[in-house]
């Protein structure tokens, strides 16, 4: 997890229903670096990021200084594209659910 400190800002929760070990990952952006965006830590500047294994729900904090924000979903191993949603505006808590495994899978909005 990122080492922002939790504050007033807002929760993205986050459902991964995908099959059994399956990883799901999970990061809030500044921007939408679709283009640059990396999963090292070292190689992105990722506000808060966080994974969990199937069936373990996970959360993203938004702090209240981020107006907007961009959200990047991937699913580890997997050779489909990471999913981009945004820009959001920091004004309410977000849920988000995955459904699927490695080779397929999709991203929906609770």
């Amino acid at each position: 997890m990122s080492p922002v400190e939790a504050d007033d800002g807002h929760t993205v929760w986050i459902h991964n229903k995908m099959i059994g070990g399956t990883q799901a990952i999970a990061a809030v952006t500044h921007d939408n670096e679709k283009e640059t965006w990396h999963w090292s830590p070292d190689n992105n500047d990722a506000i808060f990021e966080s994974y969990s294994f199937a069936h373990m729900g996970f959360y993203l904090k938004v702090p209240s200084k981020v107006e907007t924000f961009w959200l990047v979903f991937g699913v580890g191993l997997s050779q489909e594209e990471d999913k981009w949603r945004g820009p959001f505006t920091n004004t309410q808590d977000l849920c988000f659910h995955f459904h699927g495994n490695v080779f397929k899978w999709e991203l929906w909005q609770c």
